[in-house]
């Protein structure tokens, strides 16, 4: 959805450096959220997640929902 050479949603302005640059980095944050946030925690039948990093967690994504709205369809 995301991808830099491909996305169907763009955070900046492709034809830039600058917003394919921002677009890229987006991109990794979004696949490192569910691979090193998400996956872990859904595979796991324990895990040591506390209240405090939890909302940590709510924050991030709270920030990754907002830019993920604010993009434009490419």
């Amino acid at each position: 959805m995301f991808k830099p050479d491909k996305p169907l949603l763009a955070f900046a302005d492709m034809n830039t450096v600058s917003g394919r640059d921002e677009q890229e980095g987006f991109h990794k944050i979004m696949l490192g959220a569910f691979q090193g946030i998400r996956n872990p925690k859904v595979h796991q039948l324990s895990h040591d997640l506390t209240a405090h990093t939890a909302a940590q967690y709510l924050v991030f994504i709270s920030l990754l929902v907002r830019r993920a709205e604010e993009c434009q369809r490419v």
